[in-house]
C-alpha cells in the first residue's frame, strides 16, 4: 500500500540514491546544496559518464558508522573507538593536508542523528560562549568572531559545519563524560573538510577566500582541540606525530593568506585585521627570555660537527624562524589574539618541509627546537582550552627521546620554564 504524503522518486540525483534519502529533484537538489557538493542533476546534459565521475560514482558505497554503546564512559576510551568503527572510505577521504583528523571524522551525515535543534544549539553555543574562548582584548575582533563569521558561514556550508564542529568540541571539553558532543563534532568536522577541499580548488572564486580564511582558523584550532576534548585519556596518542600533522594542515591552508591578503582586509571579516589602539596583551616575560636562549641555540647548532650540512641548515633555519615570528608577533598591531598565539600559528606556516620530516623521524635536535615551541604553547595554556595538556605531553615525549642523546642540555631550559610556569599558575589560580 502506498504511503500517504510520499511520492516515490526515480529521477533523483545519484548522491541521494547512494545515501537512500528522498531527493527534491531541484537543480541542484537541496541535499547537495546543503552539503556543498556537486549534484548530478546539474550534469545531466553532459552525459551519464561525466555525471558518474563528478559524483565519485565509481567509489564503493559508504557504510554506516557503528557507534559504541552509550553506557560506556567516553573519558576512558580512545577518541577513534568512541566515535566510530573506521571504514576505508573515511580514511581515504582525508589525505595529506587534513591527516590530523583521520582518526576523528565520521562517515555519518550530521543531519541524520543531530537534526536542526542540535545544530541550533551548537550555533547558539558558538555565538554566546565558544567564540570568546579565542581570547581577544579587541572589541571589534570579538564582534567579528561573534557576528561576521557566522554571517559568512550562512553563505558557505563548509564554514558553518566547521563552526559547529568547533562548538561541539568545546562542549565536549566542558562535559567530558558526555559522548554526544564528540559524535556531533566528528560528523560536522567530516562534512566541513569535504566542503573546504572543494573550495580550496579555487580559493578566490566568488570571494570564497573569506570563508576559507575563517575555516583555516577554526580547523587548526579544532585540530589542537581534539586532544583536550577527546584524546587526553588515550594512552596510544602520539603527540609529536599529531603536532606535525597540525603543522602540515597549517602549511596547507597558507595559500589563503598568501593570495588573498588585500581581499581579506577589505572584506566582511575586516574586523579581524584592523589595526587599532585597543589595549594589547603584552608578551610574557619568559618569552622575552626565549629570544636570548634561541640565539644561543643557533650558535650551538652552527658549531655542531655531528650534524651534516643539510640537517644543520634546516635546523638553524627553523630556529631562526621561531625567533622571527616571536619578534613580529610582539611588534604587530593586530590584537586578534595574544602575541604568543600569533607566534604559535605563524611558525608552522613558514617551516621548511625538511624540518617537519626530521621532527616526524624524531631527530633529537629537531625535537630540541620543538621544545621551545612548547614554551609558547604553555605561556597561554591557561587562556586557550585547546592547548590544554599539549605542552606537558609533548615535553614528556621529547625528553624520553632526547635524554640519552648528546643534545639533552638543549631541552633543559624549556623543561624548567614550563615547570616553573606551571607552579606559578597553580599558586595564582591560573591553571
Amino acid at each position: 500500500m502506498k504511503r500517504l504524503g510520499y511520492r516515490k522518486s526515480r529521477t533523483g540525483c545519484l548522491r541521494c540514491k547512494q545515501r537512500r534519502v528522498k531527493c527534491d529533484e531541484k537543480i541542484p537538489c537541496g541535499a547537495c546544496l546543503k552539503h556543498a557538493v556537486s549534484c548530478s542533476l546539474q550534469s545531466t546534459a553532459i552525459g551519464p559518464q561525466s555525471t558518474q565521475k563528478a559524483l565519485g560514482g565509481d567509489r564503493p558505497k559508504q557504510r554506516r558508522t557503528t557507534l559504541v554503546s552509550p553506557a560506556r564512559n567516553c573519558s576512558n576510551q580512545p577518541c577513534g573507538t568512541l566515535i566510530k568503527a573506521k571504514t576505508p572510505s573515511t580514511a581515504n577521504a582525508i589525505p595529506g593536508t587534513f591527516a590530523c583528523f583521520s582518526n576523528f571524522c565520521s562517515n555519518e551525515d550530521p543531519d541524520k542523528d543531530s537534526g536542526c535543534i542540535s545544530c541550533a544549539q551548537l550555533i547558539h553555543h558558538y555565538t554566546a560562549v565558544a567564540h570568546r574562548t579565542l581570547f581577544t582584548p579587541c572589541l571589534h575582533a570579538c564582534e567579528a568572531l561573534q557576528h561576521a563569521v557566522p554571517q559568512e558561514a550562512f553563505l558557505y556550508p563548509s564554514l558553518l559545519h566547521q563552526i559547529l564542529a568547533f562548538s561541539a568540541l568545546h562542549l565536549a571539553y566542558l562535559q567530558p563524560n558526555s559522548r554526544r558532543h564528540l559524535i556531533q563534532a566528528s560528523q560536522h568536522q567530516s562534512t566541513a573538510i569535504s566542503g573546504t577541499r572543494e573550495l580550496l580548488k579555487d580559493p578566490l572564486a566568488s570571494n570564497s577566500c573569506h570563508a576559507l580564511y575563517a575555516s583555516s582558523i577554526f580547523v587548526i584550532i579544532s585540530a589542537f582541540g581534539i586532544f583536550p576534548s577527546c584524546e587526553k585519556s588515550n594512552a596510544m596518542f602520539e603527540p609529536i606525530g599529531s603536532l606535525v600533522d597540525i603543522f602540515v594542515l597549517a602549511g596547507g591552508m597558507s595559500v589563503i593568506f598568501e593570495s588573498s591578503d588585500t581581499l581579506l582586509r577589505h572584506g566582511p571579516l575586516r574586523g579581524l585585521f584592523r589595526d587599532c589602539d585597543c589595549l594589547s596583551t603584552p608578551l610574557k616575560l619568559q618569552i622575552h627570555d626565549m629570544a636570548t636562549k634561541l640565539q644561543t641555540l643557533v650558535a650551538l647548532l652552527e658549531e655542531a660537527s655531528e650534524l651534516d650540512g643539510e640537517e644543520k641548515k634546516t635546523l638553524v633555519e627553523a630556529t631562526v624562524l621561531l625567533m622571527d615570528v616571536i619578534e613580529e608577533a610582539e611588534r604587530s598591531k593586530k590584537t586578534l589574539a595574544t602575541p604568543e598565539l600569533r607566534a604559535v600559528f605563524a611558525w608552522p606556516l613558514r617551516l621548511p618541509a625538511a624540518y617537519l620530516a626530521l621532527t616526524r623521524r624524531h631527530h633529537p635536535v629537531a625535537l630540541a627546537v620543538l621544545s621551545y615551541y612548547c614554551v609558547l604553547l604553555h605561556a597561554r595554556e591557561a587562556n586557550y582550552w585547546f592547548f590544554e595538556g599539549w605542552p606537558r605531553i609533548l615535553l614528556q615525549s621529547i625528553a624520553t627521546i632526547v635524554i640519552d642523546s648528546p643534545w639533552k642540555e638543549m631541552i633543559q631550559w624549556p623543561t624548567d620554564t614550563v615547570r616553573n610556569l606551571s607552579i606559578e599558575g597553580k599558586e595564582t589560580g591560573l591553571v
